[in-house]
């Protein structure tokens, strides 16, 4: 699953974007080096639970269906850990008390559940939403069974997984804002490479899950159309990209013989 990433540089002494292809990683940390040479570290904004969202939509696309109902699932259960650290955040609890807490039941999801389900009754006064038994049941015949999912099945699971998310996402957002943000800027500072001098310049990905818009999202079905669409103009741009890097290399390689 590749993005383009535009090199800070060339950004603030040109004026002009100049994007160079990026593999998504485990980090969220990308250092790229664009085709004037210029280095840079770009950080990935969006959540650990939104980029897996992203990839099992990206899963769909490719046939790999199995994947997919995997990747929707870690989608979740990384939203819940995203939840318990804004609902503790909001509650005055450091980032170090968080993060000895987590480590506690950070290898057991059943564990992560019942904290999530909890703390969110204690702090709204209601039980969140979860997936139904049906779906967990699903889930489990997929991820634990070794069950193979048609392409019908994988998109309606992840519908499923989206009707839990958004308005839980979106109650967050709108009544735990500055806890939001305050983790948002915790887990940014914490990637920042250390030793590096330079600046490091963030990257918002158009992603299905997303909170910074007045528009809701198209359906699943429908973002599975927009991606498809955007590979394959991924596709068409790197070759350029690749060519122009092949044709400099071409120069320089004429300017040496001339030399000589």
């Amino acid at each position: 699953m590749k993005m383009f990433l535009n090199c800070f540089e060339c950004q603030q002494t040109l004026g002009v974007p100049n994007p160079s292809t990026a593999e998504y990683n485990d980090s969220g940390v990308f250092h790229l080096t664009c085709s004037r040479g210029h280095q840079s570290v770009t950080v990935l904004q969006q959540n650990r639970s939104e980029l897996l969202f992203e990839i099992a939509c990206n899963a769909i696309n490719d046939g790999y269906y199995r994947e997919a109902v995997s990747s929707f699932t870690a989608s979740l259960e990384r939203f819940y850990e995203y939840a318990i650290h804004v609902i503790l955040k909001n509650g005055g609890t450091s980032q170090d008390v968080f993060k000895s807490c987590w480590k506690e039941i950070s290898n057991q999801s059943e564990r992560q559940l019942g904290a999530f389900i909890f703390l969110w009754a204690a702090s709204f006064g209601e039980k969140p939403g979860i997936l139904s038994n049906d779906w967990t049941s699903f889930r489990n015949k997929v991820v634990h069974k070794g069950g193979i999912p048609s392409k019908d099945e994988a998109i309606a699971f992840g519908e499923a997984v989206y009707q839990v998310m958004s308005p839980l996402r979106g109650r967050l957002s709108k009544e735990m804002a500055n806890a939001c943000q305050a983790v948002l800027f915790e887990t940014l500072h914490a990637l920042r490479p250390k030793g590096h001098q330079g600046p490091v310049a963030t990257a918002s990905m158009n992603f299905f899950l997303r909170d910074s818009t007045d528009q809701a999202p198209p359906s699943l079905r429908d973002h599975l159309g927009l991606l498809e669409k955007q590979a394959a103009m991924t596709r068409t741009l790197e070759t350029m990209l690749n060519g122009n890097l092949l044709g400099k290399q071409r120069n320089i390689t004429n300017k040496g013989d001339v030399a000589n």
